[in-house]
């Protein structure tokens, strides 16, 4: 990872324990300037207790810089602003797409994010992107932090009316895809002790109406996580499941809507 953005990262990490860390030693000076000697003393024996113990917090949940985390499914909505954030925290990201022409693609491309396309109904695809996940890995010198399975499709209608093809689709690559690209990446989660990350939906829970096999895919997804979860944990992998939150879900969906009208408005 290059200096500039361990630099980075670390001062976003640690700003506001500085700036508060500044105030609190201002304080104590000012405290003993105008003969408040036994006050400052108690302010400086408590800060310095603080700090050690926030020191301790830190130090249980180090992001190590020489990580890298894996994103599928980052042609737009939650997994291209997952990708993002992760660059930001200084990772080095590997992320999948379904298609390389897609605009974010090379927005990806200019943060520094390796991107890779990927079909995860195509067993031979998901193998591919293992061999390419591999070689960065073993280039860079990276270990791998997570494998956030991010991917998925959803066709809104009556159970009745979906075809064949739309029911099955989904449930490829909701389903299968996402075990699929899982176990592909197992072994290197059980060598570097990474994490599982599973994005599930809130129709896992309460179901709508219109949303029967989405819904039913991300139970599916949500049962196997369960199940993975104990299987896994005696390898040191652990496995996190959850359901983002609907809001902020609906508002990267309108934030990637409004660039792509504004890309077409510029283009026409």
């Amino acid at each position: 990872m290059e200096l500039t953005h361990k630099i980075n990262y670390s001062f976003k990490r640690h700003f506001r324990a500085l700036m508060l860390g500044l105030f609190i030693a201002f304080g104590i000076i000012d405290l003993f300037n105008r003969g408040y000697n036994r006050l400052a003393t108690t302010l400086f024996c408590f800060a310095f207790g603080a700090a050690f113990f926030y020191r301790h917090m830190k130090k249980q949940n180090k992001i190590d810089l020489n990580f890298a985390v894996v994103v599928i499914g980052c042609d737009s909505g939650l997994g291209y602003s997952l990708a993002l954030h992760c660059r930001t925290l200084g990772f080095a990201v590997i992320a999948s797409v379904l298609n390389m022409d897609d605009p974010n693609v090379e927005e990806l491309h200019q943060t520094g994010i390796y991107v890779y396309k990927m079909d995860l109904v195509d067993q031979q695809s998901v193998r591919n992107f293992g061999c390419v996940l591999r070689e960065i890995l073993n280039k860079e010198n990276l270990g791998l932090y997570a494998l956030v399975n991010n991917a998925g499709l959803m066709v809104i209608g009556d159970f009745e009316w979906q075809t064949e093809e739309q029911m099955m689709h989904q449930i490829n690559v909701n389903v299968a895809g996402t075990m699929r690209i899982t176990k592909e990446i197992i072994p290197l989660l059980r060598k570097h002790r990474g994490r599982i990350i599973l994005i599930s939906s809130h129709c896992a829970v309460e179901p709508l109406p219109g949303f029967a096999i989405y819904g039913a895919t991300k139970s599916a997804i949500r049962a196997w996580a369960t199940s993975l979860r104990v299987e896994l944990k005696k390898q040191d992998i652990r496995v996190i499941c959850f359901a983002p939150d609907f809001v902020s879900y609906m508002m990267h969906f309108t934030l990637n809507v409004l660039i792509r009208k504004s890309m077409l408005a510029c283009t026409a």
